[in-house]
């Protein structure tokens, strides 16, 4: 790649990685979210574990539930979705009532990770992460 290229190339990877807020910490490694741990907890309500689904899409319901005051639940927040480790869709986080759906869609055939997390401003996980895993089979 020529070095006026790769200098372009390097200068909107730096704009981009500033707009999103995130970056590493001065030790070269991301920083945690500064919520204090154990402050919420994610369970996912729908689709439960081990449940077959037809066709490639689920309605994923989670239930977020702040179990001290000073939650991150306060704060802009996110919900990351991931299919098998992979990400699959980034969200604001509205829980009208605690709960809040979204549908997961691109689901081949065969056995399949669910996980939703709840994340802060900044889309760090908190510490501990406030997630939840369900495995789910897909036929058509």
């Amino acid at each position: 790649m020529r070095p006026v290229r790769l200098a372009l190339v390097a200068a909107l990877a730096a704009v981009f990685c500033a707009s999103c807020g995130g970056g590493p910490a001065a030790g070269g490694s991301p920083a945690p979210s500064p919520q204090p741990a154990g402050l919420a907890k994610l369970t996912i309500l729908t689709p439960s574990s081990g449940q077959v689904i037809r066709g490639s899409t689920v309605l994923l319901r989670v239930r977020l539930v702040v179990t001290r005051a000073g939650s991150p639940a306060a704060a802009p927040a996110y919900l990351h979705v991931y299919i098998d480790n992979r990400i699959s869709t980034i969200q604001p986080a509205v829980f009208a009532s605690g709960v809040t759906e979204q549908a997961v869609h691109g689901l081949g055939p065969g056995r399949h990770q669910l996980r939703a997390e709840f994340v802060g401003p900044n889309h760090l996980p908190f510490r501990p992460p406030v997630a939840a895993t369900v495995a789910v089979v897909v036929r058509r």
